[in-house]
This record gives structure tokens, sequence and C-alpha cells, in this order.
């Protein structure tokens, strides 16, 4: 009975831990490659945005143009993901993962809702 239950729970742990929402699979793809402009197409109205030097709830235009300026200064080269999963009301969703870039490794939290496309309503980027 003991085999059952350890062998029951060694195959059900791997499915939850990767556990992710494939819906920010392109707004993760961007993020690896730097590119702000695909990123924001994913932008709620307004975003909670935090970087270096920026923390704040600013309109789609205006984070845009922050996390274009984030990239010139940190061209990046990578993003891992860690970890993903759903949270309850709304078809919430979060990424949690490491952003490597020419200046250094960033850690990156995004939240956001949308079943079908993503919709970012918050994205850190902060220094790791």
């Amino acid at each position: 009975m003991n085999t059952i239950l350890v062998l029951a729970c060694t195959l059900l742990v791997p499915l939850n831990a990767v556990e992710r929402p494939s819906q920010f699979d392109d707004v993760v793809a961007a993020l690896s490659v730097g590119d702000a402009e695909v990123v924001s197409t994913f932008f709620d109205n307004t975003v909670e945005l935090v970087l270096p030097g920026v923390d704040d709830i600013l309109p789609k235009t205006e984070a845009t143009k922050k996390l274009q300026a984030f990239f010139e200064v940190n061209k990046a080269k990578s993003f891992a993901r860690v970890h993903g999963g759903t949270s309850t009301g709304e078809d919430g969703a979060y990424i949690i993962g490491t952003l490597t870039t020419e200046t250094g490794n960033f850690r990156v939290y995004m939240y956001g809702r949308g079943g079908g496309t993503p919709i970012v309503q918050e994205l850190r980027i902060e220094a790791s």
C-alpha cells in the first residue's frame, strides 16, 4: 500500500511542477529578446510597472516607452521561466522568471488575465 502511495505522489508532483499559463508564451518570447513593442501589445490600458528607477501605475503608451528604455540599456539575452500558475478570479495568471541581459540578471514577475489573449496588468523587472 505504501508503495502505491509513494508512486502516486511521485507521478503527481511533476504534473503540478510544470503547470504554466501558456497564454503568456508570446509575451515570454518577446521578453526573452527584449522586444518592448511586442510585450506592450499585451498591456492593459494601465499597467503597474516596476523597473530600476520606475515604480508606478502607467498608461500603456508611457509604460511602453519605459520598457523600451530599459531594454536599450539592458540588452536581453534570454528568459527562463521559473514558475507560473493561475490565481482565482478573472482568469488570473502569473509568471515568475529570470531575464538574462548583457548587464546582469533580473527577476521578472508578470501578472495578468485573459483566457485566450493575455492582458498584462503588472510587470516587475527587478535586479536579482
